[in-house]
Formats: C-alpha cells, structure tokens, sequence
C-alpha cells in the first residue's frame, strides 16, 4: 500500500478548498489554487463557502469572458487523495467541471512521501500560510507550478483580482505566497492528538509535556525524543523514551540550549516535531583557515612582510542544492526574498540596486528616517555638502530636536567655496524649529571616518554611500543592532571636530 493510501486509514472524512478560473472562450476550468485536508473524526468541520443551493463564491475577474470560482467541497478521504493526484493534469470534483492545470505541476517529494511541518497558528513565511491553521504539525503533500504558467495564462490584470478575492474568501494570500498560484497542496493534522504542549520547569533540567490526545485515541505506547542543539558546537544531548500517560515529566541531564521535540507513533512514524522546517538547507560552507606570507612594497621602497589569515570557502553543499527538486529550490528563494522584504518593512536591512528608481527610493527612506527624530539626529558623511543638507534636514519634523551635521575637511577643501557654502546653507536652514549645528572633521588628505552614519534618537543606520550618491548605484541600509560603541565614538568624532568657517589648526611643519 502506498504511503498515502496507508496514512488515509486514519482520517474518515476529508475537505477540498479550491480556487479556479472559468474562461468561457475555451471553456475550460483552471485551477488557480487548490487545498485538500483529510480530518480526524473529531476535528470540527469548517464551513460552506456562499449561500445555498450552491454554496460557492463567483466573481467576475475579466470582463465577461471570465469568472473565478471559490468552492469547499466535504468528501471521503479517497476522493481528496484522488483530486490531489489527478489524471493527465485533470481533477475532479463533486458535480462541477473538470479542473484543469495551466501547465505541468511538481512534485515536492517522490512517492508521496509526506514531510512534516509544524504547527502554522503563527507561521507567516512558509507553506503553512496557505494551509488551515492547526495547532499541531502537518504533514504535507505538495505539487507546484513552478513555471509559472497559471500567471501567464490569464494574464496580470486578471491574477490582480483573483489575489484580491481568494485573499477575502479563504484568507491564501496568493500576492505574499506567490509560489502557491497553481499549486494543489493535500495536508493532514497529527492523528492522535489535537493538541501539544510543553513547559521547562524553574530548574531547567524538568521539562513537563503535555499531550491533548483525540477521542478515542491514545498516546500510551508512542516515544518521545528529546534533542538539545547546540548549533555552533554540535548535539548536546538525545534522549528518547516510551510515552506511558498523556501527561508526563522527563528529566534532562542539562538545561537546554535550543529543545528539539519529536514525538513517534508506534508504527516508528514521527507525528509531532517542534523544530520541522518544511525546507533545510543541504550541507555547509566550510571555511578553512590558513595563514600567508604576502610581500609588498613599503612606502619608503622597502619590502614589507605581512603575515595574513586567509578563508577558503567550499560549497560543499552545490552538488546536493543541484539534485533537490525544483519546488524547494523556488520556494526557498520566495522564503527568503520575503525575509528580506521584512527586513526592508522594519527598516533593518534594506539593499537598493542602482539606478534613478533606486536613487529616489533611498533618498525617500533616509527622509523617512529623519522624520522619526524626536530628541536627537545626527549626521555624519564625510562628503556632505550644502546641497546634502539642504535636501535632508528639512525633514527632521520635531521642533527642538537637536541636528548635528558631521562633514570633513578634507572634502569641503576641494572646492573653493565648499565650506563657506555649507556654513550659509546651515545658516539658513536655521529658521526650522532645531538645534542645529555644523562641524567638520580634520585630515588634511581623508577623512578620519568611512562610513556614513544617521543617529535617529539611539537608533544607529550604516549607510554604504554618502547621502548625495545614495541608491545611484547597488548599496544597503543597515540598522546597528548594538550601537553603542559607534555612538560613544561619534561622541568623540564630535568633540574632535571644529566648527564650520574655523581656520585650520597649524602642523609642526607649518610652525617651523
């Protein structure tokens, strides 16, 4: 029997949620998403979608040449395997069309052997974000269209409205969770418990688990595992013992650092796993450490000798990301472009790839993040000019919020009036409601700071080129995680700095 086949046994009934599209000039069904769950006896039935008799939601999304279609469907555990499986590209429903795929689906796993994920009450960036929340694991069954065809096929304006309803009708956000447009996905709660808990007592070492086992089912016989992963040093402990009532205490031979859970039915089958990720990455970049003898030329024509730590870095990972099949390659890439999307939202991390459109984007984030000062802004670019703060200050909204502008000597010389056109433009940007001031940094040659930095109350930004270039070419915005080092030295840049218009301090070759 098939692993499928074997794993239904346990699951009477079944649901199928689907989303498809009628395009009545070929009159055929496509399916745009496509969600099956087989339930146990006791999970409560989720409801209908639309008004009797038809209980399905229609929504014009092209004019009259097409309409979406929203429906869920309550059947026996056959049927939803038999939808996810398909035929030639073709699924079944009870009394409607024949659904159809844009192009060729995927399959995640070979076999239909089912992966493990955990429970998706608070899963915001992986595949369970378009599954029914549940408060255990789920194991999962995929098939992606990881060509894209769906997309094309109807077309951008019309994908634009089908994202809007199947967002409304079944909360799938089909515009976050892109991958998933086309795909069908066949899932299946933990059938033995509805609900798993755990707790680590107040001395560390106890951990309490807590099983909500379903009617008429036990967890008297299954195992517990017990893992304790040190990331960067290895596996501190694995434990693993019979489960003999559904609420129990284990004793662990140290406090954990980061607990793995997993818990095994009597068949050998793992059920429950706190740390599952639906995609792990395969193999590591190992870096090997050495050291070099570099010889170069000293300034004075001298040979210098410099002894250097280099890294060498093998992808020993390449061969096995090349065999994985193409549904987890796409969807980790989605996983982590929205990672970085979160990262841009939170002002955390943000990466702009050159050109006008970049430019504008980063100049618009940098007044953004002026405009949140409340108490103190610092800038801090070895290059800014009076154009720099002409463009920028003006959008430090808080009145009385103390402004320090930190430029260089070494930049404002190369111009005549490169000074002297700051100190009028700060005079005149005076009349805003702040504190402001104006300091350069000495260095005949350079500038004694590289980086560009913004202080936004104690919120420090790195920022990978100066404000007048910024975006124009492949930079980042970086918030500090920890920045209080960086301001104890912009205190000391500060404090070392003299007032625009100063006459520069004489050299010991000048006085002689």
């Amino acid at each position: 029997m098939p692993p499928l086949d074997f794993i239904a046994t346990a699951y009477p009934r079944a649901e199928i949620t689907t989303a498809m599209v009628h395009d009545r000039r070929s009159d055929a069904y496509l399916i745009v998403y496509g969600g099956a769950e087989l339930c146990p006896a006791d999970q409560p039935t989720s409801s209908l979608i639309g008004k009797p008799p038809h209980f399905m939601l229609r929504e014009r999304i092209d004019g009259q040449d097409a309409s979406l279609y929203v429906r869920r469907d309550l059947v026996d555990s056959a049927a939803a395997i038999a939808f996810f499986r398909g035929a030639d590209g073709s699924r079944s429903l009870p009394g409607a069309p024949t659904l159809k795929s844009a192009g060729p689906l995927v399959d995640v796993t070979s076999n239909e052997e089912a992966v493990l994920i955990p429970s998706n009450l608070g899963e915001a960036s992986g595949v369970g974000a378009v599954l029914p929340p549940r408060q255990t694991a789920l194991g999962l069954l995929s098939k992606y269209d990881t060509g894209g065809a769906t997309t094309r096929t109807l077309g951008e304006p019309a994908m634009s409205r089908v994202r809007e309803v199947v967002r409304a009708a079944l909360g799938v956000d089909l515009t976050r969770f892109a991958e998933h447009v086309g795909a069908v996905h066949l899932c299946f709660t933990n059938p033995i418990l509805r609900r798993f808990e755990r707790t680590l007592g107040a001395d560390g070492r106890t951990l309490l688990v807590r099983c909500y086992e379903r009617m008429g089912r036990s967890i008297s016989g299954c195992d517990v595992e017990l893992t304790n992963e040190w990331q960067p040093l290895g596996t501190g402990f694995c434990l693993r013992q019979r489960i003999v009532a559904p609420f129990f205490t284990v004793a662990l031979p140290a406090p954990p650092h980061s607990l793995r859970v997993r818990l095994f039915d009597t068949s050998g089958r793992c059920i429950e796993d706190e740390s599952a990720v639906f995609i792990k990455k395969i193999g590591l970049d190992l870096a090997m450490t050495s050291r070099r003898r570099v010889i170069l030329p000293g300034s004075d024509g001298r040979q210098e000798v410099h002894d250097v730590q280099t890294v060498s870095r093998e992808r020993r990972a390449r061969i096995e990301e090349e065999a994985l099949p193409s549904p987890l390659v796409a969807i980790g890439e989605a996983q982590r472009r929205r990672q970085l999307d979160e990262l841009a939202a939170e002002r955390v991390f943000l990466y702009f790839p050159g050109g006008d459109d970049s430019k504008r984007d980063a100049r618009k984030v940098v007044r953004e993040l002026l405009g949140r000062a409340r108490g103190r802004c610092d800038i801090v670019d070895p290059y800014l000019s009076a154009d720099d703060a002409a463009m920028f200050v003006p959008f430090i909204a808080t009145t009385g919020c103390k402004v320090r502008l930190l430029s260089s000597h070494a930049f404002l010389r190369q111009s005549v009036d490169g000074e002297a056109r700051l100190v009028a433009r700060v005079a005149e940007l005076k009349v805003l409601p702040l504190v402001l001031e104006a300091r350069r940094m000495e260095g005949r040659e350079r500038s004694p700071v590289h980086d560009r930095v913004l202080v936004v109350d104690d919120t420090l930004y790195l920022l990978g080129s100066s404000l007048s270039e910024l975006g124009s070419r492949a930079t980042t915005i970086f918030r500090v995680p920890d920045a209080r080092q960086m301001l104890s030295e912009i205190e000391r840049w500060w404090a070392e700095a003299l007032p625009l218009g100063a006459p520069e301090p004489a050299t010991k070759g000048d006085a002689a």
